[in-house]
């Protein structure tokens, strides 16, 4: 399929008629139709089954509809690189963090990188690590790189440079743990009922590894995916969140001080931060130095959370 094939096959899929098609595409409806019937041609087959005036994918049609929706992603990719280029922007990243990292550390790196590149642009989402490694990880993969809590699991086609690490902090509600704890271990946990984390994410993979290796079957009764909803269910219940520092830290200065409890969590047991990129298309240096930025926030906020859970009042629970 042309380039043009893609652009009207995507438009009439996203909009479901030919009419809506062409009011997108600004153009007239003959002339989809026109662009429609010679990409079948090309092809050899129909997309589209005409049944009393509505077009219904064949099945060829739903085969190409995922893929084109990639193909579009890239030439609208293409298409908005061009417009930066032509009014001379220095830059333009598109960018995938876990919400942690996004909320976190990336603000502060696209500050200090703006600071050296006013004119630099960004677009940037958040998804969950194992979600983020695999969109990575195919054709078309609609961003140039990301950055995660680990790189275990990525498929092949993705690259990962370690750029730092984090603390774990356990979370709870005030009076749920003995007071002047200085840190909450592996073996405080019997008896307790945990929030779990699902494996497919680095750190639920990490504990669960961690659990095994001891003997130890954490009650679980919950189990969730984003860590921060790790933390707002612990607060309201009985059960501990174990979560990285930056979440934990981020959670509780929310909370009332009366509420939430926060401890460091295992000292030495640390979760590895990394960022991704595609393997087929490397890191370019822009990215490289964006990347050192990070780095460096990362750092910052960790200076940050060591002096908060390594302070006398970690003895006491933090309430911060």
């Amino acid at each position: 399929m042309r380039a043009r094939h893609i652009e009207v096959f995507h438009a009439i899929v996203t909009e479901g008629t030919v009419s809506r098609a062409a009011k997108r595409l600004r153009v007239s409806q003959p002339s989809v139709t026109k662009v429609l019937q010679h990409a079948e041609d090309e092809l050899g087959f129909p997309l589209f089954h005409r049944v009393k005036g509505r077009l219904h994918l064949t099945e060829e049609g739903r085969a190409l509809a995922l893929e084109v929706q990639r193909a579009q992603s890239v030439l609208d990719s293409v298409q908005l690189l061009s417009k930066r280029l032509k009014q001379g922007v220095q830059s333009a990243f598109r960018i995938a963090a876990t919400p942690a990292l996004g909320i976190e550390a990336l603000p502060d790196a696209i500050s200090r990188y703006t600071e050296r590149h006013p004119r630099a642009h960004f677009h940037i989402s958040t998804q969950h690590s194992g979600s983020l490694l695999r969109t990575l990880g195919r054709s078309g993969h609609g961003f140039d790189f990301g950055f995660t809590f680990g790189a275990e699991g990525a498929p092949a086609s993705v690259a990962s440079l370690e750029v730092g690490a984090v603390r774990l902090a356990a979370v709870c509600r005030c009076g749920l743990l003995p007071p002047n704890k200085p840190a909450l271990h592996f073996a405080d946990l019997t008896g307790q009922r945990l929030i779990g984390l699902e494996e497919e994410e680095p750190l639920g993979r990490l504990l669960a590894e961690q659990f095994r290796a001891r003997g130890l079957a954490p009650d679980a009764p919950l189990r969730v995916q984003t860590y921060s909803l790790a933390c707002a269910l612990a607060a309201a219940s009985s059960a501990i969140a174990i979560v990285d520092a930056l979440t934990a830290t981020s959670f509780v200065g929310t909370r009332s001080p009366a509420a939430v409890t926060l401890l460091p969590f295992e000292p030495n047991v640390r979760l590895a931060v990394t960022a991704v990129y595609p393997l087929e298309t490397g890191l370019p240096l822009a990215a490289r130095e964006l990347v050192s930025c990070f780095t460096h926030a990362l750092q910052v906020r960790n200076k940050r959370i060591d002096s908060l859970l390594d302070s006398p009042r970690a003895a006491e629970g933090i309430h911060a």
